[in-house]
């Protein structure tokens, strides 16, 4: 009875986070100063479009995208999740930039109560509730729930893909958890398209269950994500009109970096660019959860089914690994915020020994309060104060005071 207590007092306060986080980055809204050409206007010429021409017009899309090479340096209409998404959200709360910026923060407070829920099943209710906590201070996380972007509603939807797969493995044999996977992923690939890479940290965490001597019906799984992969297709067939336009804008995306000057000046570099800018970002969460990665590690010998230490170790691991190859835009990988921060506060309660007593416990809430002040007051001074438009290394160095020039 004591322990239902503790586990609705961590509930509770779940819910009240998400809310107040959600208030607080909704505060600093109207200091949002948006780009005229970049992203964002394209995602608010989607959901107008389709508004105005229905589905009928996704068509158009594909073609003038395939046809225009001053198109393909932006957002492609893959996406149709998130366009008829915005299309939904603006009809209620209208069209325009603040519209899609606060999809992006409504998904945001969804990201953090998601958070809660997987790492509750994963490591408990107190340290879900410390992990959640830092997810919701990451101030990448709480940049991008201020912007008319697709990261926001992208992260949602990839946290959705990981914890349904890992809810498969908890019980591969419950009916209907390999099919909410399979939902799950195909939202998310229509939302964004690179959310099919969460396929590899899914791979990397059921190679492991073999190894710890599990066995999965890999198969069924193999299926389960052929169709929801196949759905996509389909969908993207449907909305272009022919499967050669797909095709053409499937080239495009993956050769158009080679040709956009601003992905080639601030996006190059090799696979740790992207612990550089978490650490510009949010040095001392970052850095506890890099160093919890060591234990991960040395916990992968001892091959224990279902330790989540690994599986959060080895999703961090593989979802820098699958984006590794592709520009280094610490935005484009804000779903490793989940893994990261759920480790880190796993260390602090580790270190703190907060399960054995009292004392010990508030000492572990304390210095996750002091890293959550951190990443609010990171948050501010860059995004907010500083006003930046997109997290990549130059302009955070120069902001931090290591670079002259921005």
């Amino acid at each position: 009875m004591r322990e239902t207590s503790r586990s609705r007092v961590a509930d509770a306060g779940a819910a009240l986070l998400a809310l107040s986080v959600g208030a607080l980055v909704a505060s600093t809204l109207g200091s949002v100063r948006y780009a005229e050409n970049p992203d964002e206007a394209y995602y608010v010429a989607y959901a107008g479009h389709i508004a105005e021409q229905g589905l009928a017009g996704f068509r158009q899309l594909f073609a003038d995208y395939a046809a225009e090479p001053a198109r393909w340096l932006y957002p492609n209409p893959l996406r149709l999740g998130f366009i008829l998404l915005a299309m939904g959200w603006s009809e209620i709360f209208g069209v325009g930039f603040a519209s899609l910026s606060l999809l992006s923060l409504a998904c945001h407070v969804g990201v953090v109560a998601a958070s809660y829920l997987f790492l509750r099943g994963l490591v408990g209710p107190r340290r879900a509730l410390a992990g959640s906590a830092l997810i919701g201070f990451s101030p990448l996380l709480l940049g991008v729930a201020r912007r008319a972007w697709v990261d926001g509603p992208a992260t949602l939807a990839g946290l959705f893909v990981l914890w349904s797969f890992c809810a498969w493995l908890g019980a591969p044999e419950r009916r209907g958890a390999l099919a909410r996977f399979a939902i799950a992923l195909a939202a998310g690939v229509l939302i964004k398209e690179t959310t099919v890479l969460l396929l590899l940290p899914c791979a990397a965490i059921a190679a492991y269950e073999r190894m710890a001597g599990r066995g999965l019906p890999l198969g069924r799984f193999a299926l389960a994500t052929a169709g929801a992969l196949a759905t996509c297709a389909a969908l993207w067939w449907l909305a272009a009109g022919d499967a050669a336009t797909v095709a053409a804008i499937g080239r495009i995306i993956l050769v158009s970096p080679t040709s956009n000057a601003y992905a080639q000046e601030l996006g190059r570099g090799p696979w740790y660019r992207y612990a550089i800018d978490l650490l510009l970002l949010s040095p001392w969460p970052t850095l506890l959860g890099i160093a919890a990665l060591g234990p991960a590690a040395l916990r992968l010998r001892e091959r224990k089914p279902g330790d989540a230490v690994v599986w959060l170790g080895l999703a961090l691991a593989s979802l820098v690994a699958a984006y590794a190859p592709f520009t280094k835009n610490v935005r484009y990988v804000s779903l490793c915020e989940v893994p990261l921060r759920a480790l880190a506060a796993w260390l602090v309660f580790s270190l703190t020994g907060a399960d054995s007593s009292r004392g010990r416990l508030a000492l572990a809430a304390a210095c996750i309060a002091l890293l959550c002040l951190s990443g609010w007051l990171s948050f501010r001074a860059i995004f907010v104060d500083a006003g930046l438009y997109d997290p990549m290394t130059a302009p955070l160095l120069y902001l931090r005071g290591l670079s002259a020039n921005p």
